[in-house]
Formats: C-alpha cells, sequence, structure tokens
C-alpha cells in the first residue's frame, strides 16, 4: 500500500514564520540556496515519523528562536484514498503528539507514518565509532516493533544497575546473581534480533556486492553458533561468558560483555582491485555515501515486506561528493516511494521530478 505526505505546514519552526507546500505521490525535488531552510524542511517532516530530529539533539532548539511554540503538520495520504493529519507541538517543556488534531500516544502515532531518513551525517555509521552502527541496527528494529524498543530499554536498566553494583566494593553475590539473569536474558534477545535483521539485509545488499559483518558480544557466540542462533543458545553463552569474566568486572567495575558492546562492520567493493573491504578504513567518500544509500533502500525493502507499506524516502543532499555515474545508479532507488530530495539546483537527472522552489512557495522566513 502507497502511503505518503500530500502536504506539510510548518509554524515557528527553525527559520520558517509560516511555510506550507504540497507534494506529488512520487519524486519531488527541494531547491534553493543555502540557508533557504530545505534541510529544515526535511527535519520536520521526519518529525511526524520518529519523533526526533536527524540534526539535533534537542527538540527546544527546533523552535524558531523567540517563539513559545512550533507545530510541524502533515496530510497523509494512503493507497485507499484515505487522508489523516498528524502533527508535532514542540514547547520548551516538551512534545505534544496530534492525531487529527487530539492527542495520541507515542505508540499509536509513529505506527501510522514511516519514513527513511538519509542525511549527510549518516554516513558517520561507517567512519565512526560501533554505537553508531548498532543504533542503526536498532533504529530499523524499532521501526519494525514497539517491542524491541522496550527490551531495549529493559537492557539498559539493567546495565546501568549491574553497572552500579558492580561499582561498589562489598559484598554483592546474590543481587548480582539477579542482574546476571536478567542481563542474560535481554541481552540475548537484542543479539539474535539483531543476527537475524543483519541476515535479511544482507539479502538485499548482496546485489551491490555490500555486506554487514555483526561481531556480537561475547565473540564466542559468532564462534560456537554458525548459523540460525536461537535465544536459548546465545542465552548460554552469554551466561556462561559472565562466569569467567566476573572477576575482571569487578576490578574494572563495569560490565566487559553484551550487546553494547557489539560491532558491525560494513564491507563493500573497492573499485581500485575489487576485492571486498572494510569501507571504513578503505572506501572513499563517494564510495560511503553510496553504501550508506544502498543500506537506506535495503531498509525501505524490508520495512515494505515486513509492514505492508513502503516508507517516504527523505534524502537530504544526497549527490554531494557523487559523480554522473553513481548518481544515475541511485535514480531506481527513488522510483519506488515516495522521495523528498534537497538539492542547491533541480539536477538534470531529476528533471521529471516535481520541483519545489523554497524562493517561490507561500513561506514566511524571517
Amino acid at each position: 500500500m502507497a502511503v505518503y505526505i500530500s502536504s506539510f505546514r510548518l509554524h515557528n519552526f527553525r527559520n520558517f514564520e509560516k511555510f506550507a507546500v504540497e507534494f506529488s505521490s512520487g519524486l519531488n525535488i527541494i531547491v534553493g540556496p543555502n540557508g533557504a531552510g530545505k534541510s529544515n524542511l526535511l527535519e520536520a517532516i521526519g518529525l511526524l515519523a520518529v519523533g526526533k530530529s536527524f540534526r539535533s539533539a534537542k527538540l527546544k532548539y527546533l523552535i524558531k528562536q523567540g517563539q513559545k511554540q512550533s507545530v510541524s503538520e502533515g496530510v497523509i495520504s494512503t493507497g485507499d484514498l484515505t487522508k489523516f493529519k498528524l502533527a508535532v507541538s514542540l514547547e520548551s517543556s516538551g512534545r505534544k503528539l496530534l492525531f487529527n488534531g487530539k492527542s495520541c500516544l507515542p505508540r499509536d502515532f509513529f505506527s501510522r507514518f514511516q519514513a527513511v531518513i538519509f542525511s549527510p551525517r549518516h554516513l558517520d555509521i561507517i567512519t565512526d565509532s560501533p554505537a553508531l552502527r548498532r543504533a542503526f541496527l536498532d533504529d530499523i528494529l524499532v521501526g519494525l516493533s514497539s517491542e524491541y524498543e522496550e527490551i531495549v530499554g529493559q537492557y539498559r536498566h539493567v546495565l546501568h544497575q549491574r553497572n552500579k553494583l558492580l561499582s561498589q566494593a562489598r559484598d554483592m553475590d546474590e543481587q548480582m546473581a539477579f542482574w546476571n539473569q536478567k542481563l542474560v536474558s535481554f541481552g540475548g534477545m537484542i543479539i539474535v534480533q539483531r543476527y537475524r535483521l543483519v541476515q535479511e539485509l544482507n539479502c538485499r545488499l548482496s546485489q551491490w556486492k555490500l555486506k554487514l559483518d555483526y561481531y556480537p558480544s561475547p565473540r564466542v557466540i559468532r564462534r560456537e553458533l554458525e548459523s540460525g542462533w536461537e535465544e536459548s543458545q546465545v542465552q548460554e553463552l552469554i551466561r556462561n561468558k559472565l562466569k569467567q569474566t566476573q572477576e575482571r568486572e569487578r576490578e574494572m567495575g563495569f560490565t566487559l560483555i553484551g550487546p553494547q558492546r557489539d560491532e558491525v562492520k560494513i564491507l563493500g567493493p573497492i573499485i581500485a582491485n575489487g576485492s571486498v573491504e572494510d569501507l571504513s578504513f578503505f572506501g572513499s567518500r563517494g564510495q560511503q555515501r553510496l553504501a550508506v544509500v544502498r543500506l537506506k533502500t535495503g531498509q525501505l525493502d524490508l520495512m515494505e515486506e515486513k509492514l505492508g507499506q513502503r516508507p517516504v524516502f527523505v534524502c537530504d543532499d544526497i549527490f554531494s561528493e557523487l559523480d554522473n555515474k553513481a548518481r544515475e545508479a541511485l535514480l531506481p532507488s527513488f522510483t519506488k516511494q515516495q522521495t523528498l530530495i534537497t538539492a542547491v539546483t533541480q539536477p538534470e537527472i531529476l528533471k521529471e521530478a516535481n520541483m519545489i522552489d523554497l524562493r517561490k512557495t507561500n513561506s514566511k522566513h524571517k
């Protein structure tokens, strides 16, 4: 089923005082000079899908300076011609989610409209710390199931309590046994779900010779289990490894194993010799950017299969550092769903797209 955002309005969001625009259900290119608000517009649309900014950690910074409230509102259209409104109202005290003008719980709100977002900052998925690659997997899993978000929340609580206990120099065997069992349980669930997600993504990435290489913590899981990891198997291996690291953890004062220490490597073809290598070390900036877009395309395919509807593809400054050949190779990724792309000017290869020029739209900037 096709789901897309047909119209959108902003009030006191970043540099926009008032703004309104209509989108086509296919490919849309948003153009304007630097500073016109292209990225701000996509950031606001992303709020409707995930409830957070892909640029700023604190939502209060999205409110136009000098104002007390901002509103981002979209009209969502579906394949059966149904339409509804989603809105996110931001104040310094927090956010309010609205479905057709009425307050809505997060679980109900974010199940109605999905988007996959590409931002230049997402190149850090390849080049930066393992935490960003773990977050990439977790964000997909949360989008597929709200239950996974609850599991991750439970695990973080367990990890915090266990680390707090490890930092205290006193007898703690009884309490530690309790937290160990919780860590084994929730940690095993997370690792198995990450493993299965990696397998499913790799099936979709293989056409571009890309691969996610998953190294769970503890590494013994990968050595002992060749395929078809089951929760009970993974949990038993974690339990045994905890016994082995017990003394070392007490010396260090924190937990040494678990999904918070997982690693994921992104492998891809190197043009110079045709070999498949870790793109964080051997990939050019253009290759890394192309790989991230492919990862996002794989995410789109997977979410469509699992959820029955294809998310909107939101692409901020996607063509930078890509030559014409690479740009043309991406075109099929833009035509399977509604796609919103920003650029300073309309690229020649997107001349058939619906163009939205921020210098000419019904907007007011101050």
